[in-house]
């Protein structure tokens, strides 16, 4: 499993409305500050997550980080 957390200085925590994580491999999107995942294939995933604020549907920060599974 991967597990993985997203730091938020305090200061910025009123911004952060959702969390949106995406694991790249056509997973449900999970929405929390620290996610576990398990990939089901070795591969190279792009790992995203999104940060939005209020009522907005496009992210105010998006964090990308490429993975390589092994088998």
């Amino acid at each position: 499993p991967l597990n993985m957390s997203l730091f938020i200085p305090q200061c910025m925590t009123w911004r952060v409305r959702a969390i949106r994580w995406d694991f790249g491999d056509g997973s449900p999107q999970v929405g929390s500050q620290s996610v576990t995942h398990t990939y089901q294939a070795a591969g190279t995933y792009t790992v995203a997550v999104q940060l939005y604020q209020g009522e907005a549907t496009t992210p105010f920060l998006t964090i990308n980080r490429v993975i390589t599974v092994n088998a």
